[in-house]
């Protein structure tokens, strides 16, 4: 394994070489009510198997204290939105939108 020099967490972390997987789906739904008022719905989730590892760890002043292992993953995620609006003509659509992200 390379030798990292730095001097903070969250630094050595970024610097360290990653490697693994990323994949994930995407569906949603939209719906036209004759009102002329639109509902939609989408989620997405992402699946990952990535980790970062790296052999010896900073101490204040710059220095590396003896070696220990840092591994940092992730493993899923996500967002969900839901959409409604009005078309107060044929070709617009007002509308507002919300949602959330997370992580399991």
């Amino acid at each position: 394994m390379a030798c990292i020099q730095t001097s903070s967490w969250a630094s050595l972390l970024s610097a360290a070489p990653n490697n693994g997987f990323i994949g994930g789906a995407r569906a949603g739904y939209s719906r036209t009510f004759s009102e002329g008022l639109v509902l939609a719905a989408e989620t997405d989730m992402q699946w990952v198997n990535a980790t970062t590892t790296v052999a010896s760890s900073p101490v204040p002043g710059g220095g590396l204290q003896a070696p220990m292992m840092i591994t940092r993953s992730r493993n899923r995620f996500g967002a969900t939105q839901v959409r409604l609006g009005i078309t107060p003509t044929r070709y617009m659509l007002i509308y507002g939108t919300g949602g959330l992200n997370y992580k399991f």
